[in-house]
């Protein structure tokens, strides 16, 4: 979209055209998140097993989307996103995420993971 290789540079572009968050998810990888706070790395969770991928980028950002509103802490809604594909990995096909505490779980072991870039 940007022409741009790194991540940090392309999401810096990216805001400078208008968005005030940009994320570069990168599947198992991780993502990339550019703020008005600065550029963090958010890791992924390792899932206990891969089962179907399908939809896991879809997952990060329905969870980001729907939980930034409410609590205004991108970094915050970036690990629950990374916590919830990590469930939804390790399940074929579409599936609900039931158990809220071991998301939750999840959620604040990648939080206390994430790194600032810049």
């Amino acid at each position: 979209m940007t022409g741009i290789a790194n991540s940090r540079h392309a999401l810096r572009k990216l805001r400078r055209i208008g968005p005030s968050i940009c994320i570069h998810t990168k599947g198992g990888r991780g993502s990339d998140l550019s703020t008005h706070e600065g550029v963090f790395r958010i890791p992924a969770y390792k899932p206990e097993r891969v089962v179907d991928p399908t939809g896991a980028g879809d997952a990060f950002m329905g969870v980001f989307l729907c939980d930034y509103p409410r609590s205004r802490d991108a970094v915050w809604s970036a690990s629950l996103g990374a916590a919830v594909a990590s469930l939804k990995v390790e399940k074929p096909g579409p599936d609900l995420v039931r158990d809220l505490s071991k998301l939750g779980e999840r959620a604040n072991a990648v939080f206390s993971q994430v790194r600032r870039l810049e």
